[in-house]
Formats: structure tokens, sequence, C-alpha cells
């Protein structure tokens, strides 16, 4: 199992655009539904890497 991920400067700044574009159009609830559907699919691609082939 993979213990750790590392972004890109371009995919972590691309994720904060994103957070900050659905705070400022959206809502707060969006932008934290983002943020945990994000994390769930880091997660899941941490426990199962070949998923990301």
């Amino acid at each position: 199992m993979v213990t750790s991920v590392r972004w890109s400067p371009e995919a972590e700044a691309r994720s904060l655009q994103v957070i900050a574009y659905l705070r400022s159009e959206w809502s707060d609830r969006e932008a934290e539904r983002f943020i945990q559907r994000a994390d769930a699919t880091v997660r899941m691609l941490m426990r199962f890497p070949g998923l990301s082939r």
C-alpha cells in the first residue's frame, strides 16, 4: 500500500483554484464536498495504486 501521495505543483495549484471558484461562485458546502471527494479518491488510489493505470 502506498503511504503518501505527492501532488505536482500544477495539480495542487489547479485544485486550489477549483476550491476558490466553488467558494466564490457556489458555497463553502460545495467546496467541502469537492475536498471530501478528492480526498476519498486519493485514499482509494493509495490503497489501490493500479487503478490509476
